[in-house]
């Protein structure tokens, strides 16, 4: 039996980090462990780390643009 979850891209960017500000975790396997986490899934995320701070950073534009949206459509409805 094999159970999968879909992870979040902010949780495989932390793991991927940890590798860059961490000497606690050392190669995919620690990290794995650490985490909980598949080592091949830790892989494929390193592998594809480039994607998923572009993927990161559309999501955060995103949601920027809805809060702005939404502030600028309270301050008009306000008055």
């Amino acid at each position: 039996l094999r159970i999968t979850f879909l992870l979040s891209i902010n949780f495989s960017f932390d793991i991927i980090s940890c590798f860059y500000y961490t000497l606690k975790v050392i190669g995919n396997r620690a990290a794995g462990r650490e985490f909980n986490v598949a080592e091949s899934s830790i892989r494929e995320w390193r592998k594809n780390e480039q994607r998923l701070r572009c993927d990161l950073k559309s999501i955060f534009n995103r949601t920027l643009h809805t809060v702005t949206n939404s502030l600028l459509l309270f301050h008009f409805l306000k008055f």
